[in-house]
């Protein structure tokens, strides 16, 4: 399903974004899953901790990759300004061409 909003809007800086207010609403239903991620149990406390920060980025990753599904190749380079660094060109490119299997891991991890 794609969505007739952008899924950015500018802020009062330059060249600066927000989550579209539909967007925000979308993803606040959603982040009530994050709080019932789960570390692997019977492991210390430095490896649960770090599994755990792995799970979450995970998360984050799919939860992004969902929202961003509602605008099938969204072009991250026109949100750039008009000379941008080379590092911002690098990002948004890998961006647009990056695919994360969202579905998947947040059903393998709500079961």
């Amino acid at each position: 399903m794609t969505w007739n909003f952008d899924p950015f809007v500018p802020n009062a800086r330059m060249y600066s974004y927000s989550v579209h207010p539909f967007g925000v609403k979308w993803l606040e239903k959603r982040l009530d899953l994050f709080d019932q991620l789960e570390g692997p149990q019977g492991v210390s406390v430095v490896e649960f901790e770090k599994r755990l920060a792995e799970i979450r980025l995970e998360f984050k990753r799919a939860l992004a990759e969902e929202y961003m599904s509602h605008w099938p190749g969204f072009d991250y380079t026109k949100l750039l300004p008009p000379e941008p660094s080379k590092d911002h060109l690098k990002i948004a490119l890998k961006v647009n061409h990056s695919i994360i299997p969202s579905y998947y891991f947040l059903t393998r991890n709500m079961a």
